[in-house]
């Protein structure tokens, strides 16, 4: 999630006398005015219907002139960027691995988990290669290990803890973007909200708002 400011500049008009019809207008009360246009332009009364005034001497204000000002209004918005992720499964067996020899394979440990192939179409699996029967049988009907294949083991199983990336720690906020745009942060927001993103998708300025960003760190 990002957020961004957006600035608009509106022209507003307001009265200090009394109106010519009451209910009509209301004295300091702040008008949005559309379609300027020289010295005339137009504005909602207070029933809703538009009317045509001029900017001296209106007579829906008894003659009185209005007061101009430019108004400028700042509203912060949000937006949810979700990025495509894309997970590898690591495969759980080697492929299978012809039996040649009619001997226990070199390279099998004693204790090790294999999955064995016999002739005759059965599989299974064992977890001491050196007590399978590796050898080729004579007779008319043999039932032999044709393959075998290993099971895998999960890198994250071989990784001490000492070994694994340490997270990175909470870094204040100063308004401005601490790292270049594609690296991945998480973010902790003024309102307790966490995001995990690039850090070009982040609004870094500070405006007092409750999505401001307070803290940052790298992701994983």
């Amino acid at each position: 999630m990002f957020y961004w400011r957006e600035e608009m500049t509106k022209r507003v008009a307001w009265f200090t006398g009394e109106p010519s019809v009451k209910g009509r207008f209301t004295p300091y009360k702040v008008y949005e005015v559309f379609n300027e246009d020289g010295d005339s332009f137009n504005l909602k009364d207070d029933t809703g219907d538009i009317r045509f005034c001029l900017e001296n001497g209106c007579n829906h204000i008894c003659h009185k002139d209005w007061v101009f000002a430019d108004v400028v209004e700042q509203t912060v918005k949000q937006e949810t960027v979700e990025e495509d992720i894309v997970t590898t499964k690591q495969p759980k067996w080697s492929e299978w691995i012809k039996n040649t020899t009619g001997k226990c394979p070199e390279g099998l440990k004693r204790k090790q988990k294999i999955k064995l192939k016999w002739s005759d179409g059965d599989k299974f699996n064992i977890t001491n290669p050196h007590d399978a029967a590796w050898y080729f049988s004579k007779g008319a009907y043999p039932v032999d290990i044709t393959h075998y294949k290993v099971k895998l083991k999960d890198v994250s199983e071989d990784t001490p803890k000492a070994q694994e990336k340490p997270k990175s720690k909470w870094t204040k906020n100063t308004g401005v973007r601490p790292v270049d745009g594609d690296v991945k942060v998480e973010i902790k927001t003024k309102d307790g909200d966490k995001e995990c993103a690039l850090a070009k998708h982040f609004s870094w300025g500070l405006c007092e708002a409750f999505c401001d960003i307070i803290k940052w760190r790298l992701a994983d």
